[in-house]
């Protein structure tokens, strides 16, 4: 009985051992298991009962067709985890490739003229214009992004000695465009900074967005020197001298637009102005080194007469001109408007600052930090244009004493803006002091 048992035991002990080694064997002897030639092991859509059932000869002749069945299988079933990581390769592969193909057909069109095989056909090209430093980064980035998804389908397809000359290659080309994008990138960083041709066009750019009216536009006006377009904006913007900026609508004429729309905000231009100001006091000498320090005094003392303009009375002041909504997009509105100015929306109603009479209750205080603002303002500006407008600046000190005791009388909130009074303009109150504050 004993012995019995022991034998019993033996034959369980060697069944245990021979069992994983023919399994073991069996997956050998097959020349393409599924999980050899499946990008992922372990990504299957078919369950690993059929697949271990499977014989080898069922995938030699569907290789290609397996494969495109089970992301087929797996595209559909993405709501439940599956990856997606072969089509996104091949994506990235089709789309870098198109850029490269692209761009190398831009660069023959561009280059055609000359010879590029040779370094001054090279350096001819770029210095003409004719091949951007840019282009070139681009197609060089293309090229980086195509070598990895391009290794992985031909591993897909070959994991020998054609996988590994094109891991090699691949390697190679990849270091030669890596160094090539990094020349590229030295030679796109200037080795010198043209600050006064910056300041020039930014102090075109700040002229452009000047309101201008009828009487401001020609060569040849009675208009005061600071008031007029100076001819370095109308060059670079000749639009500017053929029609007026403007809406006669408006209840206060002139100042500056600050973004892409035909609204007149006086707190961000009393900022700019403040901004502008205190940098021409610290540094007067690089704007006059760059010739801009007579423009600037214009735009600056064209701010601030706005600033001083939106006293319409001694306890109103204006915050904003036109409707911000006439000009937002993406709302369940129709689009907002961008073209001509002399085509802008008509609705140029006023945002006006009670101080004595605040729009309601809710809104107390609010408006006082575009009062503070505007003083602030026209006290830097003041100091900018003591010895050349001593007059203007003296009504421009004048002034901002006046709104900082209004911001003042109104008792500033803290998180009590002007955006508090916009809620009241847009629900359309109809309280006597909501109209006196939203409309003249």
């Amino acid at each position: 009985m004993a012995k019995a048992s022991t034998a019993a035991a033996a034959d369980h002990k060697a069944a245990d051992v021979v069992a994983p080694t023919a399994v073991v064997v069996a997956v050998a002897e097959d020349p393409k298991p599924w999980n050899h030639w499946w990008p992922f092991r372990g990504f299957r859509f078919r369950s690993p009962a059929k697949i271990r059932s499977a014989k080898p000869s069922d995938h030699d002749g569907s290789h290609w067709y397996d494969w495109a069945v089970t992301n087929a299988e797996g595209l559909g079933r993405n709501a439940k985890g599956s990856k997606l990581d072969p089509w996104v390769l091949l994506l990235s592969l089709c789309v870098s490739l198109t850029a490269v193909i692209s761009g190398i057909y831009q660069i023959r069109e561009r280059g055609s003229r000359y010879d590029l095989g040779t370094v001054n056909g090279l350096v001819q090209a770029f210095t003409t214009g004719q091949m951007h430093e840019f282009m070139l980064l681009a197609l060089l980035l293309a090229g980086i992004n195509v070598i990895s998804p391009l290794l992985f389908f031909i591993y897909f397809v070959n994991k020998g000695k054609v996988l590994k000359v094109a891991t090699y290659t691949g390697q190679a080309i990849n270091t030669i465009l890596f160094i090539g994008a990094v020349i590229v990138l030295w030679l796109l960083t200037p080795t010198e900074h043209n600050f006064p041709q910056a300041l020039k066009l930014s102090t075109n750019f700040l002229s452009a967005q000047r309101v201008t009216s009828q009487a401001m536009l020609g060569a040849v006006n009675t208009l005061p020197l600071w008031e007029k377009l100076p001819q370095s904006a109308i060059d670079a913007y000749p639009w500017l001298n053929r029609a007026p900026t403007g809406n006669a609508n408006d209840v206060v004429q002139g100042g500056f637009y600050i973004a892409g729309d035909y609204v007149k905000q006086t707190l961000p231009l009393a900022t700019s102005m403040s901004m502008l100001a205190w940098s021409m006091m610290a540094f007067r000498d690089g704007y006059e080194k760059a010739g801009v320090y007579g423009d600037l005094q214009n735009d600056l003392q064209i701010g601030a007469q706005y600033l001083m303009d939106c006293h319409i009375a001694p306890e109103l002041y204006v915050a904003q001109i036109g409707k911000l909504s006439d000009y937002e997009i993406n709302t369940a509105a129709p689009s907002g408007f961008w073209g001509l100015p002399q085509d802008m929306p008509t609705n140029r109603s006023a945002i006006v600052i009670n101080a004595a009479s605040p729009a309601a209750a809710a809104a107390a205080g609010a408006g006082a930090e575009v009062l503070a603002a505007a003083a602030a303002a026209l006290s830097a500006t003041s100091i900018v244009l003591e010895s050349s407008q001593p007059d203007f600046a003296a009504a421009a000190l004048n002034t901002a004493h006046m709104l900082f005791d209004l911001a003042e009388q109104m008792g500033p909130q803290i998180n009590r803006t002007l955006d508090d009074l916009r809620e009241i303009t847009a629900a359309g109150s109809s309280s006597s002091n909501a109209s006196a504050a939203v409309g003249v």
